[in-house]
């Protein structure tokens, strides 16, 4: 055996008998310590951030009051009040009720287009982005600027293909609403 390989089996002889202590105390992904509380919070959290951006995507920004994208990022900040992905999904749900405030302020109601406001502000409170619509609601007519509410999903993605009726029927109410908006 060559002088080499007997201070390699010596080194490795004196580490076992050593106890190891001289290895990092995680090194081994198997050894690692975890706290099954933090792993369950991690994925409570996870799940809900998948439900808010769900009910984002759906528009159910904050109501239905047990099944809404506020209820489910304010859940996440009550377990993490530093989550990164939640304050943006507020800010997300803040900026969709100022373009529904926009909206309706253009189709004619004023009073809905404040409502939306004022959701957006108990939202994320009051930011810049709130008080250039705010802005816009008093220096616009309301009435002005008629256009249909822009959903985040395609119309494919609502239709049960199996049901082809109901595709029919959104084609004519879709085009009842665009003859309704271009009429003065």
């Amino acid at each position: 055996m060559s002088f080499s390989c007997r201070l390699l089996s010596l080194l490795l002889i004196l580490a076992m008998t050593s106890g190891c202590q001289w290895l990092p105390h995680r090194l081994l992904w198997w050894q690692h310590d975890s706290n099954p509380a933090e792993i369950q919070q991690q994925a409570t959290v996870q799940k809900l951030l998948a439900q808010g951006d769900l009910a984002f995507e759906k528009d159910r920004l904050s109501v239905p009051a047990e099944d809404n994208a506020v209820l489910y990022y304010k859940q996440v900040l009550q377990l993490d009040a530093g989550n990164v992905a939640a304050k943006k999904g507020l800010v997300k749900v803040a900026r969709r009720y100022c373009d529904l405030a926009l909206t309706a302020n253009g189709n004619g109601d004023k009073r809905l287009a404040q409502k939306y406001l004022h959701r957006a502000e108990d939202i994320n409170g009051s930011t810049a982005e709130t008080e250039t619509v705010r802005k816009q609601l008093q220096d616009t007519v309301a009435g002005k600027n008629p256009r249909n509410l822009q959903l985040k999903r395609s119309v494919s993605n609502i239709i049960d293909k199996h049901k082809p009726q109901q595709t029919t029927d959104m084609n004519r109410h879709s085009q009842t609403l665009e003859k309704d908006a271009n009429q003065p």
